[in-house]
């Protein structure tokens, strides 16, 4: 007997209650007459649910091949293969596989008498014997006899045969259910047939094509294979699919197994996959057994999408995708917790918007060109950017936006130009087909181009106000140079304009139609027409925008570099104006930068939020470094991607931001342990520096940043938690090339060293139990023991000893109380007893 699940939900004044029953299955007949359950009038906390019930035919086929002891005589192997009953790591399972060079020529037939009616889908469990890269596609072909005739492949319309290309999974087993339906109808227009039809045998052929033989050399996996009238035993179905955060969720099952709620629904979600975020803040598990009713609170759910998932003896039998969503009437602020964390950077790419939904993303990036916002002078076209909204509104994940290259090709009427491809045109327009080649950058400081540019701007605006989803506009990126890609990296005409301001031989500038070429050079008297053109631009985002209540995201640089040397201190008291960065990196010299003071200055120091975007993937920026000669030291460097991402975090940390943007290039890696540690870390304790009441821990990394010449010039980085004399610690860089952590850690140079609590985190945290946890690598022989000083006193909480291999460990041991002596710092000592230990990261956790 198989089950039915239905999840339905319904509004109530009070609540929304989901309620999961499981119906049993009768035979095919009665469900063209379906049994409903008594429709009562919803009460509060109550449901109403249509139950279909049905029992499967005696006429499926069947088997399951972790119970079988023999393989059916209705199975057997088609051309040069083979089938054999085999155990993987797990269960017993069919192993098919092809000897055939030409994958065409062999498969699996299933011998069967079946009524069509009663076998309209075909369903299996498999895996690859050698697994395909996650996400790749395994091919199948189906063919079938009906009454005993062959359905015959037609070119023309493409039937006959059905061809199903499917997601792989490198670790579990991977449900296909396929319906047959389209190759019915395909047979009985060749065969002019309209009576009874009988399915005598199906063709199963896994990895056709010559594409594809390398990847099936190893065989294919089969758990089960059923052919039936129904595609799967188990269904999620939810007249909603959208609930409030603080809503119930009623749990009433009539069969046993496990549902997982995860806040991510990829499509190739797979068992570990939810197993693992299951256990996230952000996931639940729960035992389902039948008949015992649970509730679940949704108030501490994160809002986005989640993936309800159905677990049955270790595969997953049914995924639903519903919203928890914000309340309606919420406003967004960067300083709450729901947006602080990380950001994905770009949503305009159809790839990315499925990491869109995941947990750990609290809004996303959008991008538009200003051409294509107003391909006409008295024309807009906000379509795309309505179509970001849609979307950010669905995922519930707001969007920060910014317009970019190229300008509107109508704008060089007015203002004078660099670039393009030789020769113009009578009207001064460049050819060329490349991106570099059609390049133009406009003399933007020209009163004209500062006319156009504030006139899109307050446009813009006033598009956002009357949207219907505006509200999932968070802000703008502020472009102080508008044209930015163009007018900062490309080379035009043999000349170079790698700074905003800084003018090529005016000979090459091109005069516009309807006006001139203004000023004759930007670097006269002192830049003053590019510094006014700075300030303008910075006054007309926040004029069109705060009163909007959208923040302005605007990069602070623009007091250090390129001798501008604008105060930018009054913009900043702004409420709505954001330190944003877009430059970093786990190099060795970042945070002994000029630049990182100014960025502090408006973030840290005025408990601010602040975003940093990683404008280059990790793991393709050392390969560009080398193409261009750039060939990073190593000994004080992160030597490999895993590590670069990991601790370009600990640098955002330290800036003090709270919003962090990961390309889609990083979330592609979230199987890579170190990505997810990386992505995990930044949002743990990203935002905790506003108030040490909602700091959820003090902590410290181990660390050491160096100059140019090598010399470390900054030490640790963390949150309420402070080494006491650095000089006790000594850094040690490429501790361990394998392993994300292992770029930098700590050794304790004499006996031992002490870590100072914030005297406010104590104060916050009085009388709350707490955990000591020390991150930290492990050789056989190491040693060391952990104290807490209170009121000069020192109390050992334990000692901690390596194993017997070398390995990461996180060894915790408890703290009392938060309650040290008045007026004395709480200290907690690391002490060497043996060996030599290398710490990487220290974490004072209220309980």
């Amino acid at each position: 007997m198989k089950s039915i699940f239905y999840l339905a939900v319904f509004t109530t004044r009070l609540a929304v209650v989901f309620l999961i029953v499981a119906c049993l299955e009768k035979n095919d007949n009665t469900s063209e007459n379906p049994i409903k359950t008594e429709l009562k009038k919803p009460t509060e906390h109550s449901t109403v649910v249509n139950c279909i019930k049905s029992t499967p035919s005696d006429e499926e086929f069947e088997v399951d091949f972790r119970k079988t002891e023999v393989l059916p005589a209705t199975l057997k192997p088609l051309g040069k293969s083979s089938l054999n009953l085999v155990q993987t790591q797990q269960e017993q399972a069919l192993l098919y596989k092809s000897i055939d060079q030409n994958t065409w020529n062999s498969g699996i037939n299933i011998e069967t008498s079946q009524n069509v009616k009663n076998s309209r889908y075909l369903m299996f469990h498999y895996k690859l014997a050698t697994p395909k890269q996650l996400g790749d596609k395994i091919t199948f072909n189906i063919s079938l006899k009906i009454n005993g005739i062959q359905s015959n492949w037609n070119k023309k319309t493409r039937t006959g045969v059905i061809h199903k290309y499917l997601a792989a999974d490198s670790e579990g087993w991977i449900i296909a259910q396929i319906d047959l339906n389209e190759i019915y109808q395909h047979w009985k227009k060749q065969t002019g047939h309209n009576g009874k039809m009988e399915l005598t045998s199906l063709l199963l052929k896994p990895g056709v094509g010559a594409k594809n033989r390398g990847f099936y050399r190893g065989g294919t996996y089969f758990r089960d294979i059923k052919i039936g009238n129904r595609p799967q035993a188990v269904t999620i179905e939810t007249e909603q699919n959208r609930i409030v955060r603080g809503d119930k969720i009623l749990v009433s099952p009539q069969i046993s197994g496990e549902l997982f709620f995860t806040g991510w629904s990829a499509p190739t979600l797979h068992l570990k996959d939810t197993q693992r975020l299951a256990r996230t803040k952000h996931g639940k598990k729960l035992t389902l057994k039948a008949g015992e009713q649970t509730v679940v609170d949704t108030s501490s759910f994160h809002p986005g999408v989640y993936n309800l998932s159905i677990v049955q003896n270790g595969v997953i039998e049914a995924s639903h995708e519903f919203v928890v969503a914000y309340p309606e009437d919420h406003v967004f602020d960067l300083k709450n917790q729901d947006l602080i964390g990380a950001v994905n950077i770009w949503n305009d790419i159809d790839m990315s918007r499925e990491y869109n939904k995941h947990y750990s993303v609290v809004a996303a990036c959008g991008m538009g060109s200003w051409a294509e916002l107003q391909p006409e002078e008295n024309r807009y076209d906000f379509e795309s950017l309505e179509r970001l909204l849609e979307f950010a509104a669905y995922t519930q994940k707001p969007i920060m936006y910014k317009f970019n290259a190229p300008a509107p090709d109508w704008i060089f009427n007015y203002v004078a130009h660099v670039g393009g491809k030789t020769p113009v045109d009578k009207n001064g327009y460049g050819g060329g087909v490349s991106r570099r080649e059609r390049a133009k950058a406009p003399q933007f400081w020209s009163p004209a181009y500062k006319k156009y540019y504030k006139q899109f701007i307050f446009a813009l605006a006033d598009y956002v106000s009357k949207s219907p989803n505006g509200k999932w506009f968070l802000g703008l990126r502020v472009q102080p140079n508008a044209f930015n890609e163009e007018a900062w990296h490309y080379k035009f005409n043999g000349k170079e304009m790698p700074l905003a301001g800084i003018t090529p031989d005016r000979s090459t500038w091109i005069a516009p139609k309807y006006g001139k070429i203004y000023p004759s050079l930007l670097e006269a008297n002192n830049m003053k027409e590019g510094k006014q053109y700075f300030r303008d631009v910075i006054s007309w985002y926040q004029d069109a925008f705060t009163p909007l209540g959208k923040y302005t995201f605007l990069r602070p640089y623009l007091e250090v570099d390129h001798k501008l040397n604008l105060d930018l201190s009054k913009v900043y008291q702004n409420k709505f104006t954001v330190c944003m960065g877009t430059d970093c990196t786990g190099a060795r010299n970042k945070l002994t930068s000029k630049r990182v003071p100014v960025f502090k200055k408006y973030t840290y120091d005025m408990k601010k939020p602040a975003y940093h975007e990683d404008t280059w993937g990790s793991q393709e920026a050392v390969a560009w470094n080398q193409r261009h000669g750039r060939m990073p030291n190593y000994k004080f460097e992160p030597r490999t991607p895993e590590q670069d991402i990991y601790w370009r975090q600990i640098v955002k940390l330290y800036e003090g931001v709270t919003f962090g943007a990961f390309g889609t290039v990083e979330f592609r890696q979230l199987p890579n342990p170190a990505y997810q540690a990386a992505i995990d870390l930044f949002c743990k304790y990203s935002g905790e520096h506003f108030d040490p009441s909602r700091s959820t821990a003090a902590w410290t990394v181990l660390a050491g940043f160096v100059d140019w010449k090598l010399n470390i010039k900054h030490r640790n980085v963390g949150y309420y938690l402070t080494e006491d004399n650095m000089s006790k610690t000594t850094i040690a860089f490429n501790c361990d090339e394998n392993d994300h952590r292992g770029f930098m850690m700590a050794e304790i140079a004499n006996k031992e060293t002490s870590f100072s609590i914030a005297d406010e985190f104590l104060k916050e945290h009085k009388n709350k139990k707490a955990k000591v946890s020390i991150e930290w690598l492990a050789n056989p022989g190491d040693k060391w023991e952990v104290l807490a000083v209170n009121g000069g006193k020192p109390k050992s909480l334990g000692e901690i000893s390596a194993g017997s291999k070398r390995e990461y460990r996180v060894d915790s041991v408890d703290l009392s109380k938060l309650n040290f002596a008045k007026g004395t710092e709480g200290h907690i000592v690391l002490r060497k007893l043996s060996g030599k230990p290398l710490f990487h990261l220290i974490e004072v956790r209220p309980l």
